[in-house]
């Protein structure tokens, strides 16, 4: 398993999207649905987009959520779906496709059994760090695991 969510790598591809677009910050602040200070707690590596966000940036610059946290070289999505389903039922679907349990999952991950409990149920999404490492143990992109990519 690698890194699994460097806000640094995140920042410079913020960046990079944003010269590259030619957009203000300010205007892509209020498209994305985030305060101007936020958006720049990013671009300086300080904070990370939660789930919503990240897939609001990911798909105003038309790339997959590995691209924009630094994770690949692979911009494109593959089989992009613009409408996501509830991440507790792709979370439970993709742990039924790959025959892991969330107890072989929590070892495998080492993600607490309870975190992954809450996550199964439907009542939270993780952040971002816990999506790159469930997917990393589940061996498939964030893209995949949250409903992004089929």
């Amino acid at each position: 398993m690698g890194i699994y969510c460097n806000t640094l790598d995140f920042a410079e591809r913020l960046r990079e999207f944003i010269l590259e677009k030619e957009i203000a910050v300010e205007k892509l602040a209020v498209f994305i649905g985030i305060s101007r200070s936020t958006l720049f707690r990013y671009l300086q590596g300080e904070r990370v987009p939660t789930i919503a966000i990240a897939v609001n940036l990911a798909n105003y610059f038309d790339c997959s959520l590995e691209f924009l946290f630094g994770r690949t070289t692979a911009e494109k999505v593959e089989n992009f779906q613009p409408d996501l389903p509830a991440f507790g039922e792709r979370f439970k679907f993709v742990l039924n496709e790959r025959k892991i349990t969330a107890y072989g999952l929590c070892k495998k991950s080492k993600i607490d059994a309870s975190s992954i409990h809450y996550w199964l149920s439907g009542n939270y999404v993780p952040y971002m760090d816990n999506l790159f490492r469930l997917a990393d143990a589940l061996d498939c992109t964030v893209d995949y695991l949250i409903g992004r990519e089929l």
